[in-house]
């Protein structure tokens, strides 16, 4: 079976990740000399159906937004392109603020 990449239109495997697409991203600009509006654009590109491998992107995600992003933050990609278009980093308080209420959470502190 096959399937069409939703960023570049070309047909891919089923379960493969888009050939093009991990070029692409294995070839991305420096971050340090992108503007904040350019970082937040790519990083609503590669939101939707995952065309890459996710440890890539996810890397290269945190390398967008210049600080660690959880997984959780992933389900919600205009609050961290909301982040990177204001120019600062989130504080961790306010990472964690983003989890449901009813949510446990173990923080460890050295």
């Amino acid at each position: 079976m096959s399937r069409i990449c939703h960023i570049d239109g070309r047909e891919v495997g089923d379960r493969e990740s888009c050939p093009v697409c991990v070029a692409r991203l294995n070839a991305n600009v420096d971050v340090a000399t992108m503007s904040q509006e350019a970082k937040a654009v790519e990083l609503e590109q590669w939101m939707g159906p995952l065309e890459v491998p996710f440890d890539l992107l996810h890397k290269r995600i945190e390398e967008l937004a210049g600080r660690p992003v959880w997984t959780h933050e992933l389900g919600s990609p205009a609050l961290i392109a909301a982040e990177i278009r204001g120019g600062e980093a989130i504080p961790f308080s306010e990472v964690l603020a983003k989890l449901p209420a009813d949510k446990a959470v173990v923080v460890l502190h050295d």
